[in-house]
């Protein structure tokens, strides 16, 4: 039985065409992985936007900082004054 398989399976060219096919299915995937990332992305970016618009952000700086080690413009943790 495994003579017979291996004599049926492993002929070059079955190797070929099945390497082949796998290697264009994972691209395939890879691919369709990829663009749903990007649609993720620019939906985040809109959002960001949106919520930026939202709690009055300006162009002279953030409303709130998303890095506790910047100052906002409320002065953030670094802008209080030590007791």
């Amino acid at each position: 039985m495994l003579d017979g398989l291996r004599r049926n399976l492993m002929q070059p060219g079955a190797v070929k065409a099945f390497v082949t096919e796998f290697n264009a299915e994972l691209t395939r995937l890879w691919t369709a992985k990829g663009a749903g990332r990007a649609a993720r992305e620019q939906e985040l970016a809109r959002v960001q936007k949106d919520l930026d618009r939202a709690v009055g952000r300006g162009s002279d700086g953030p409303a709130f900082s998303r890095d506790p080690g910047q100052p906002d413009r409320a002065g953030g943790p670094q802008g209080r004054a030590q007791d």
